[in-house]
């Protein structure tokens, strides 16, 4: 339905990573990337950050918060 998050997004399996891990495996293909972001729950900051070093380890990443203080954006530049 036209606005709303697909399923995929709501109820991913891994707890919640495997749509990151996915999105990981496949930037692995495309060398000229040089950045990446992720929406995230807000208690996945860690656990996305370590995946994303894990596929890139030279890469920067930051996990950056919304107002309210939750952890919102996995930033990477690679």
């Amino acid at each position: 339905m036209k606005g709303f998050d697909p399923a995929l997004a709501l109820f991913a399996d891994e707890d919640g990573l495997a749509a990151y891990k996915q999105i990981l495996a496949e930037a692995e293909q495309f060398p000229e990337l040089k950045l990446l972001a992720f929406e995230i729950g807000y208690d996945q900051g860690e656990a996305v950050r370590q995946l994303v070093l894990q596929a890139f380890p030279d890469s920067n990443v930051r996990v950056l918060k919304d107002i309210n203080g939750k952890d919102r954006i996995v930033s990477v530049c690679l």
